[in-house]
């Protein structure tokens, strides 16, 4: 199995664990449960979208607690990812939104790459530079879904909500960017 594949069972064994969770109780004494679950994800996604260490852990902060204070009244159908990430999702635009208020040149924002999985069939630095400015290059949303599925290993349905959109829709836009990508990394080799 490769290494993304792994993950996405990984993934899918937190799904898992969250939805017994949830299904124990719906008191929020079981929060505490959730976060430890889902913090590293949250963090990881949302260091990925600011770029800085100290922001992405306020940022978390300010999530969870989002999300705890909301908790009574999440209505668990089997998508805590989805609503989870929406709230990091417009907690992150907020944070923008502050930053471009403040006069912060929010292009200046260094983005992390999606995910070291993603990058591990990269061996050569001049490639792995490459990407980065690939990456670096694409528009905001392109980058949502690399963030999404690749650092926040989100399910496509999970991100079709987080992003409404339809599944299918969300898939076909991921896969077309990723050949898009590999077909960039590929022209600059020639």
């Amino acid at each position: 199995m490769n290494g993304i594949a792994i993950e996405m069972i990984e993934a899918d064994n937190i799904i898992e664990q969250t939805n017994e969770i949830i299904t124990s109780s719906k008191d929020t004494s079981v929060f505490n449960d959730l976060y430890e679950l889902w913090f590293v994800k949250v963090f990881q996604y949302t260091f990925a979208r600011v770029g800085n260490n100290a922001d992405a852990e306020d940022l978390t902060s300010e999530i969870f607690l989002k999300a705890y204070e909301s908790f009574s009244r999440y209505q668990h159908r089997g998508n805590f990812p989805a609503w989870l990430f929406t709230i990091a999702r417009n907690e992150i635009k907020m944070f923008y939104r502050l930053k471009k208020r403040a006069g912060v040149d929010v292009d200046s924002v260094v983005l992390s790459a999606p995910s070291e999985s993603m990058l591990k069939t990269v061996m050569d630095s001049s490639e792995l530079d490459q990407l980065s400015s690939i990456i670096r290059n694409l528009k905001d949303d392109e980058k949502e879904l690399l963030t999404l599925r690749y650092v926040a290993e989100m399910r496509f349905s999970d991100m079709a909500l987080v992003l409404k959109k339809k599944e299918d829709t969300v898939k076909k836009s991921l896969y077309r960017l990723q050949a898009r990508m590999q077909k960039d990394m590929e022209v600059d080799h020639e």
